[in-house]
C-alpha cells in the first residue's frame, strides 16, 4: 500500500488526497516541495520499514509496511492486545507459538478496530482491562507510543 508523508506523519492515498484538496497547490518552479506544505509520495510498501506497523494518521489504515526485528519482537508481544490485521499481515511471524497460555479472544478496541488477546497473565485476567489499557494507550498516543 502507497503512503504519504505530511506534517512528519504518514497518510494513505485517500486522506493524502483529501488534504491535498484542501491546500494549494507547489507551484511547478518549485524544485523541493517540504512535505510540512504538501503530501509527498507516494511511497510503496507503506512507507517502508518500519519498528512499528504504520498507521494513517488521519483514518487509521493500515499502511502494511515491512517490520525491522524490532518491528517483529513489538508485534508478537503477548501482553495485551494485538490487531487482527497485523496478524493477518505479518503472517510470517510465529504468533501461535507465543509462550504461556494465551486467551485468543476476539475483541473490539476502543476505536472499533478488532483485536484479538495475546495476553498472558497468568490464570485470570479481564478483558475490561485490556480495553483500559488500549484507551490509555489511545489517549497518550501523543507522547511516545506508536
Amino acid at each position: 500500500m502507497n503512503a504519504y508523508i505530511y506534517n512528519a506523519d504518514l497518510y494513505c492515498e485517500n486522506c493524502a488526497e483529501a488534504i491535498k484538496n484542501t491546500l494549494v497547490a507547489p507551484s511547478v518552479e518549485d524544485e523541493h516541495v517540504d512535505s510540512n506544505n504538501w503530501p509527498i509520495g507516494p511511497y510503496p510498501d507503506g512507507g517502508g520499514e518500519a519498528d512499528y506497523p504504520q498507521h494513517c494518521g488521519n483514518c487509521n489504515m493500515f499502511l502494511e509496511n515491512p517490520l525491522t526485528s524490532d518491528g517483529e519482537q513489538y508485534v508478537q508481544n503477548p501482553g495485551g492486545v494485538i490487531p487482527l490485521l497485523w496478524v493477518d499481515f505479518y503472517t510470517y511471524l510465529p504468533f501461535n507459538q507465543l509462550h504461556g497460555s494465551l486467551c485468543n479472544e476476539s475483541l473490539t478496541g476502543p476505536s472499533g478496530e478488532k483485536l484479538v488477546c495475546k495476553a498472558v497473565f497468568g490464570t485470570t485476567h479481564t478483558h475490561a482491562s485490556l480495553m483500559s489499557y488500549m484507551k490509555t494507550r489511545e489517549e497518550n498516543s501523543g507522547n511516545d507510543s506508536p
